[in-house]
This record gives structure tokens, C-alpha cells and sequence, in this order.
């Protein structure tokens, strides 16, 4: 099912299909970006990042990571991934990957309340 019109929002908000993951229910997807906008994992992200605890910067990215993708916010997802992944690995390149995260986590933000009224 395509939406008309939901193109505009990609890559970061996957509109036709985060809508299939809620059995087509747009005002329950629209809700749910709504909650995603209050969540404090970015926040507490930040704070890991800063103080280079990485164990817990990896437990709030993971979360991230599972919202974004269960709300198909694919950019934000795919830079979750990457930073995930380095961290697992060393982090030799997580400043840069969080600097991705965090560019896309602002257009992400951007985007939402667009998203929500689109499918008012």
C-alpha cells in the first residue's frame, strides 16, 4: 500500500512501511512517532558519548536502534547500526558515527511533526 505524497519524508521516516507494522493503523503509527519524540535515550546517549562510558551509550543506542526500526525511521536505524556495531568492535570511528547519528536524530526530529500531521 502505497501512501501518496509519503515520499517526502524518506530516508526518514518510512511512512508505507511503518504503517504495515501497525496493521495499517496510521493514527496508532502517528501516535507512536508522537512517543518516540518524549523518549530520553537520545539524551542519555549524549551524555554516555560524552563521559566515553561506552557501556552504557551501547545499551541506549541499541534502543534506539529497535524504536527506529520498528517505526521504519530507516536513516536514524542505519546510523544506530553503524555506531552499535563500531562500539561492539573497539570504536575506533564512534565520534564520527555518533556525529552521523546525531545529524540524522535532528532531521529525524524534524520530520516527525510533519509526519504527524501528514496523517491526521
Amino acid at each position: 500500500m502505497a501512501i501518496p505524497g509519503a515520499e517526502k519524508f524518506l530516508p526518514y521516516a518510512n511512512l508505507d512501511e511503518g504503517i504495515i507494522r501497525v496493521a495499517n493503523n496510521k493514527g496508532l503509527y502517528a501516535k507512536l512517532l508522537g512517543k518516540i519524540m518524549e523518549d530520553k535515550n537520545y539524551s542519555l546517549l549524549t551524555e554516555d558519548m560524552a563521559a566515553d562510558d561506552i557501556p552504557n551509550a551501547l545499551a541506549h543506542v541499541h534502543a534506539i536502534k529497535g524504536v527506529s526500526a520498528n517505526l521504519s525511521l530507516t536513516d536514524l536505524n542505519e546510523k544506530c547500526i553503524a555506531l552499535e556495531a563500531d562500539m561492539k568492535e573497539g570504536g575506533a570511528n564512534k565520534a564520527a558515527l555518533f556525529e552521523a547519528l546525531k545529524t540524522s536524530y535532528a532531521e529525524t526530529q524534524n520530520v516527525l511533526p510533519q509526519v504527524i500531521s501528514f496523517l491526521s
